[in-house]
């Protein structure tokens, strides 16, 4: 029984090295378990969904022909009040991403701290306002402290859910569309980086997303991360074609995202 066991537990140990994600920059292409991978996702805001409705939110996806979904972390939802942390409700992002994960959906994770996505402050709890004269997106203590202790609990909890331990996050990405601030700061930047693989470690594939400007990708690259350009619908072939030429300003190999 103990051989058997043994040998049980190094079958999954070598099972769980198999699980890899990342870009094979010789062929312009995804490489999910060793393997050229294409995937095609659509959006879900777990915290703009009811939790009992996410499910079928994502079969949906599935029947769309989705193969992953792509969602932010919202900080203030989870942090309304500071040091008072929400994960439960429509704010259950282990359950959302378990629920992922179970369906077969593979997801690409923006883990802010600024997201954007139309909400308030681009996500930032209105607590942070106490910090008179605070410079957000910067370098500046008084910021970096609180994002500091905000990731110091958020990606614990996302860390078991990475491709490489067996969850469906497929991607990490590291601030969002940062080429469109000012001023850029790219000891922030790297600085971020280094704080989310210091939680979530380097075998994980990192990346930014900015808008189809040059200046915008180059401001928002980070070194040791992947940059990638975003556009709106309606584009046709050559506008997307050119967007992609944006990209390949900073990510001249490697498979558009």
């Amino acid at each position: 029984m103990r051989l058997l066991l043994l040998f049980l537990c190094g079958a999954l140990t070598a099972a769980s090295a198999r699980r890899t994600f990342g870009i094979d920059y010789e062929n312009n292409c995804f490489l999910k378990d060793g393997q050229p991978y294409r995937y095609i996702s659509g959006t879900i805001h777990y915290f703009r969904v009811p939790a009992k409705y996410w499910e079928d939110r994502l079969l949906k996806m599935r029947a769309l022909g989705c193969n992953a979904v792509q969602t932010y972390v919202m900080w203030w939802w989870h942090e309304p009040i500071q040091g008072h942390y929400s994960f439960s409700g429509s704010v259950n992002i282990t359950r959302f991403l378990t629920i992922a994960n179970r369906l077969g959906l593979d997801v690409v994770l923006r883990i802010g701290p600024y997201s954007d996505a139309e909400q308030d402050m681009g996500g930032f709890p209105a607590w942070t306002l106490k910090e008179r004269g605070i410079h957000y997106r910067s370098s500046d203590p008084r910021y970096t402290q609180l994002v500091k202790t905000w990731w110091a609990k958020l990606l614990p909890m996302i860390k078991p859910f990475l491709y490489t331990n067996g969850g469906p996050v497929i991607m990490v990405q590291v601030e969002n569309e940062y080429g469109s601030w000012n001023p850029i700061d790219k000891n922030y930047t790297s600085w971020l980086l280094s704080l989310a693989q210091s939680h979530l470690g380097n075998d994980i594939l990192y990346f930014t997303t900015d808008g189809t400007q040059a200046e915008m990708v180059k401001g928002g690259h980070i070194e040791g991360a992947y940059a990638s350009v975003d556009f709106g619908s309606g584009l046709d072939e050559k506008a997307v074609g050119d967007s992609f030429k944006i990209q390949r300003i900073v990510s001249p190999r490697g498979k558009h995202h």
